[in-house]
């Protein structure tokens, strides 16, 4: 790699510090070509952050970026172009930057560089409908390797901010931002190391999703490719969201606006993803925690009853969605369920206690370990526990 060293004009603006008030009287407008995208600026290629965020060494300040106060600033004569850092106290030992003027293909490079660069060039203007095809070909190919757990890290680690723009860009057809949506969830699922890279680099991101989401549900009446949108970002959040993730009363109450939506995927993936918050009992699920992001808990125990009755409701979400409610049920004794979700576990506790006891086929642990908790929670948990200690009485006797 080639790089110049020069001197740079230092102390101008050295030690000024601005604040993020003053800056965003600067940026009320921002330049042409530009816009915002919940806490990102966008353009067609590319997105960053609103905000900047400063590091230790000298960082070039983006076009409508704020800045936080207490910043070292200067003018970077070889560039042309405003830079900050952290402050570091003093002023006086000011080291010349390092310009790189080549591209180190080593570092840079990657196995699909040819591939986004294709779609990158394209959407440097308006796409015409053959450009868009093209493009959605070319993420059609890719989506074969996003699966991959060492190629799906690499195209996160080089070309999450593309995919993330054809995803969030509302100038770009419903069709290839659900594209560029899959993708991205194809590199996450599966694959912890991008899932935690996401989080940790993009940490606005999920905000971003809930966001996108919530702009789709505020039309009302979704079409047909608003509504696999509508999934792919649910899809993508529950991938995402992991079980270390601080839900916000924002993200409940958009969760539960989608749950409006008179689809029953839609619903059973937005109950997948509250689920989480509902996952744990006991110290880590408590009534005062709940309160100041759930504060109607009544609206969720309604929307899990229902699914959870649901006949095409399988199995697996049958289990997370009993289990979330189950957990609410213990926090929240005064939460009603209906009668039809007593009869329902009426019937399923019968079914359950006969193949608990029918030693023809082979044991499966975890379901025998749901099916016990279900029977028992008949009256435990959404019943008398009177009735229990009866019934019990009346088996020994």
């Amino acid at each position: 790699m080639v790089k110049i060293s020069s001197l740079l004009l230092t102390g101008l603006m050295a030690g000024l510090t601005l604040s993020t008030e003053t800056l965003a009287r600067d940026h009320n407008e921002l330049p042409k070509g530009l816009y915002l995208s919940g806490s990102m600026i966008c353009n067609d290629v590319t997105c960053y952050p609103k905000i900047f965020e400063p590091t230790d060494i000298w960082t070039e300040i983006k076009p409508g970026q704020q800045l936080p106060g207490g910043l070292d600033l200067r003018m970077n004569l070889e560039t042309g172009l405003k830079e900050a850092k952290l402050a570091n106290g003093d002023v006086d030992q000011i080291v010349p930057a390092i310009v790189e003027t080549e591209r180190d293909s080593k570092t840079m490079n990657h196995e699909f560089t040819k591939d986004f660069d294709f779609i990158r060039d394209l959407m440097q203007s308006d796409l015409t409908e053959s450009q868009v095809k093209a493009i959605e070909a070319k993420l059609d190919d890719l989506m074969e390797f996003a699966h991959d757990y060492k190629h799906g890290f690499d195209i996160i680690n080089h070309e999450f901010g593309l995919l993330r723009n054809i995803s969030f860009s509302k100038r770009l057809p419903n069709t290839l931002r659900e594209l560029g949506t899959r993708t991205i969830i194809s590199c996450t699922r599966n694959n912890p190391r991008v899932v935690e890279s996401v989080n940790v680099q993009h940490p606005h991101f999920l905000s971003e999703v809930f966001h996108e989401i919530e702009d789709l549900v505020a039309q009302g009446k979704l079409s047909a490719i608003d509504s696999v949108l509508t999934k792919r970002y649910l899809s993508l959040l529950d991938e995402l969201i992991t079980d270390v993730h601080t839900f916000t009363q924002y993200e409940v109450d958009i969760l539960a606006k989608t749950c409006q939506i008179p689809d029953n995927q839609i619903k059973i993936e937005a109950l997948e993803i509250i689920s989480q918050l509902f996952a744990n009992e006991g110290s880590t699920l408590k009534k005062r925690d709940l309160e100041t992001v759930v504060p109607d808990v009544q609206l969720w125990v309604n929307n899990l009853q229902k699914m959870i009755q649901d006949e095409n409701t399988d199995e697996l979400h049958t289990r997370k969605f009993f289990n979330s409610l189950y957990n609410i049920k213990k926090e929240y004794s005064d939460a009603k369920v209906d009668s039809s979700f007593l009869n329902w576990l009426s019937k399923q506790t019968e079914e359950r206690k006969k193949q608990l006891e029918n030693n023809l086929q082979e044991r499966d642990l975890e379901q025998d370990s749901f099916d016990k908790r279900m029977i028992e929670s008949r009256h435990l948990v959404f019943g008398n526990p009177m009735a229990n200690r009866i019934k019990m009485y009346n088996d020994e006797l």
